[in-house]
C-alpha cells in the first residue's frame, strides 16, 4: 500500500513538473516583453536570468525532472529494484536540500516547508528500508524476515 502511495505521489509530482516546464516554455516570450504583467522588474536579475537562454534551459530541466519521476513512479510501481535505489537517493538529496535552504535562507516563511519536506523524507526513507518493502524490490533480507514477493525483479 505505501509503495503504491509513494508510486502514485511520483507520478503526480512527474505530471506538475512537466507542466510547470511547458508554462515556462510558454511564458518566457511574453515575459520577455511584458515583465510587469508577471509582477517582475525588467532590470531585475531573476528577470536578467529567466530571459536569457537560462530560463529556456531550466524548463528543459523541469520537464526533463517530470518525465524521470514518472519513469520512477511506475518501476516503484512494479518493484523494480532500479527504481528503489533511486527513490532512496532522492530522498537523502531531498532532505540535504531541505537542510541546506533553512540554513542558508532562514527567512520564517522558508523554515516550515523545508522542516515539513524533511519529516515526509525521513518517513518515506524509514517505509523504503522497513524489510518487507526491501523484500518487495528484491534486496536483501535479514533471517526471519519475509521473503520477496516479485520475482520479476
Amino acid at each position: 500500500m505505501g509503495v503504491t502511495i509513494i508510486g502514485v505521489l511520483d507520478i503526480i509530482e512527474g505530471l506538475m513538473l512537466i507542466f510547470a516546464g511547458i508554462a515556462l516554455f510558454v511564458i518566457l516570450p511574453i515575459l520577455a516583453t511584458h515583465p510587469e504583467e508577471v509582477g517582475m522588474q525588467a532590470n531585475s536579475f531573476e528577470f536578467q536570468l529567466l530571459t536569457s537562454l537560462l530560463g529556456f534551459i531550466l524548463a528543459g530541466v523541469l520537464v526533463a525532472l517530470g518525465l524521470a519521476c514518472i519513469g520512477i513512479g511506475v518501476g516503484l510501481l512494479k518493484g523494480k529494484p532500479w527504481a528503489w535505489k533511486i527513490a532512496v537517493t532522492l530522498a537523502f538529496i531531498s532532505i540535504a536540500i531541505n537542510i541546506i535552504s533553512i540554513v542558508v535562507h532562514g527567512s520564517m516563511s522558508s523554515i516550515p516547508g523545508s522542516i515539513v519536506g524533511g519529516i515526509i523524507d525521513l518517513v518515506i526513507l524509514y517505509y523504503l528500508y522497513r524489510p518487507y518493502v526491501k523484500a518487495y524490490f528484491g534486496k536483501t533480507v535479514e533471517s526471519g524476515t519475509v521473503p520477496p514477493t516479485n520475482p520479476e525483479s
